[in-house]
């Protein structure tokens, strides 16, 4: 819950040309901070026990809860009645939406894989590599710097270049290439770890890629409700991860939960192979010269989306401005003036 609702306060307080780089910010700290919960748990464990970090997450809610308050901005007003109940019709509009569907099924096998491999990882490097289980938060935390300096000039590139699709479906591929190398039980440790970083790279990628994209293809009206569903198949997928690997443990082996990662890695590029690159979009605010009756406000969205490149219009009519999303490359912005020269 509190996931979907970061991800679409998120989407409103951001420009659309720079909502990668906030999601990748917010998908980095997701991710590094499963790796320092790693990390920290064991020594959290030494001081207060399992109810402590009980307390622990207790009181860092709270904090949350305080942030949220007194630190985040409320997003504007965006002319859209709230929707304080579930929308059966909004629901069913995102389930059918094949786009979406994808990445639902992308971020459920991205977590699923997640939680299956540190099932195993661990008791690996505990066995295998006779690393005791106190010095593992050096593993993870190598793995944790090195990946995240690799994910920075990839999220750069992939925007700057506007390549995200390929970058996407690359940062796949990585993550099967990163499970085939853990796959391996008579490799070297150093190899084990280089598998461990190229695994997450691509994961951290798509951490980064995947809220975004799902902001980018649902419309503004279903926001909340498309990262609702995105957000409850991230921790189906979670779940679903832990029951798999302990399966796979009990009636194969250890390294059977890999080669389980890397099936469902390559199913997954197939899938998303035939995804619509998402739209190159940006907001543009609009100043309409002076306050207007709120209802006139139908009728101006409606002159503002026939304009050519115009994808959304949401008009704040007792500001005099209206809030549009853009194709950069079909955008005609002299008819953009134009109109609003007469509506002056």
């Amino acid at each position: 819950a509190i996931a979907a609702a970061i991800m679409a306060l998120a989407s409103d307080l951001t420009r659309e040309e720079h909502r990668t780089k906030v999601m990748a910010v917010i998908g980095a700290s997701i991710g590094a901070s499963f790796m320092i919960a790693l990390v920290i748990g064991p020594l959290f464990h030494a001081w207060v026990g399992v109810p402590g970090i009980f307390w622990i997450t207790a009181v860092l809610a709270v904090t949350g809860i305080g942030i949220v308050v007194g630190l985040i901005p409320t997003p504007v007003q965006v002319g859209v009645p709230a929707q304080n109940s579930l929308d059966r019709a909004s629901l069913k509009s995102v389930l059918r939406n094949t786009q979406l569907l994808r990445l639902d099924l992308g971020v459920f096998i991205l977590h699923m894989v997640l939680t299956a491999i540190f099932v195993v990882v661990p008791v690996i490097l505990r066995d295998h590599y006779s690393i005791a289980p106190s010095d593992h938060w050096q593993v993870y935390l190598g793995v944790l710097v090195i990946s995240l300096i690799l994910l920075v000039p990839s999220v750069i590139f992939s925007e700057k270049l506007n390549l995200s699709k390929p970058f996407f479906l690359s940062a796949i591929l990585l993550c099967a290439a990163g499970q085939l190398g853990l796959s391996d039980m008579e490799q070297h440790f150093y190899l084990f770890f280089a598998a461990m970083v190229i695994y997450f790279w691509g994961f951290n990628f798509l951490e980064a890629s995947l809220p975004s994209m799902v902001s980018k293809i649902s419309h503004s009206q279903v926001k909340g409700t498309s990262m609702g569903v995105f957000s409850s198949s991230q921790f189906l997928g979670a779940f679903a991860g832990g029951v798999i690997a302990g399966l796979l443990v009990e009636n194969l082996d250890q390294y059977a939960v890999f080669m389980f990662a890397f099936i469902m890695f390559l199913i997954w590029f197939l899938v998303a192979f035939s995804m619509r690159s998402p739209t190159n979009y940006r907001s543009y605010t609009v100043e309409l010269g002076r306050a207007r009756n709120a209802n006139e406000a139908p009728e101006l969205a409606r002159s503002l989306l026939a304009i050519p490149g115009v994808a959304e219009a949401t008009v704040i009519a007792d500001e005099g401005i209206a809030y549009l999303r853009i194709d950069r490359d079909t955008f005609e912005e002299e008819k953009l003036k134009k109109l609003c020269a007469e509506l002056r």
